[in-house]
């Protein structure tokens, strides 16, 4: 029960941005220039959620390290949270790496 109404909560947190994420619906692709815009774009949107949902589980796990009472488990899962969590970070700062890097190829 507690699964479900966490997902719950999430996906009515996360509902505005999905409404704030669309864009005109006239726009059409017709140059790299406009292929890089929306890439960028989806680079932005996904730097944010991960860094976001980031914040989060560096919450959680923050939780499970003072909670823990000494269960070397639950220590355990906190440590692997937080090295998930470095994990993810990491990968959002390669995809604003990864965006630029095309950009210079493409131009």
């Amino acid at each position: 029960m507690k699964r479900m109404s966490a997902y719950s909560s999430l996906v009515l947190l996360l509902a505005p941005a999905t409404v704030a994420a669309q864009g005109s619906s006239g726009s059409s692709i017709n140059s790299p220039q406009k292929a890089l815009e929306l890439l960028d774009t989806i680079a932005r949107w996904m730097y944010g959620g991960i860094l976001a949902l980031a914040v989060i589980f560096i919450l959680l796990a923050a939780y499970n390290f003072l909670w823990s009472g000494g269960d070397t488990a639950r220590v355990e899962k906190a440590r692997n949270q937080l090295l998930y969590t470095a994990v993810a970070v990491g990968v959002a700062i390669l995809t604003k790496s990864i965006i630029k890097l095309v950009e210079i190829v493409l131009k």
